[in-house]
């Protein structure tokens, strides 16, 4: 049996025409799978980073809540920016839905108490009065008495001018 020129001389003959093309092909894929997870990896990290920053934000405001702080207050909310103008965003909506609600619901009962006219109207009114404001005909009569009536629709007319939003001008008159 012939032995073998490069086992028997222990040198490796020179090869002229490089890598095989398939060799090539390999490493050139492994090198971009590399560079790939590598790229991925940066990715991830920057995530991780930006979650690690929302997440110091959100209990900033929730330690500023903790001691009071009014994000309804705009100085407040620009300490915290735009998560503290969202959430001035959102209590400011909050409150004027709720302001809204206590309109209508104060201009019902308003318009209920000027459609009481005789005892029977009156009869009337106070069961929807306690259905719309629970609690509120515990101390009204049992009789009609056209003074209690003028007077609770004068009384509702100013909660309700008193509600209004303002404009600048209007405040600055007041």
């Amino acid at each position: 049996m012939p032995l073998d020129p490069v086992l028997a001389q222990g040198v490796t003959p020179i090869n002229f025409a490089g890598p095989d093309p398939a060799t090539k092909m390999n490493q050139l894929a492994m090198m971009m799978k590399m560079q790939g997870l590598q790229q991925e990896g940066q990715l991830n990290s920057l995530k991780l980073t930006e979650a690690q920053r929302e997440m110091a934000d959100v209990e900033a405001m929730r330690d500023a809540i903790r001691k009071g702080a009014n994000f309804r207050d705009p100085k407040v909310a620009a300490q915290f920016g735009p998560k503290g103008f969202a959430m001035n965003k959102a209590m400011v909506e909050s409150d004027n839905a709720e302001l809204e609600n206590k309109i209508k619901t104060t201009t019902y009962a308003r318009n209920l108490w000027a459609g009481a006219h005789d005892q029977a109207s009156y009869d009337n009114l106070l069961p929807q009065l306690e259905q719309l404001i629970p609690g509120s005909t515990a101390s009204l009569p049992r009789v009609y008495d056209p003074k209690i009536v003028a007077e609770n629709v004068m009384d509702a007319d100013a909660i309700i001018k008193r509600m209004q939003p303002q404009t600048e001008l209007g405040r600055l008159m007041a």
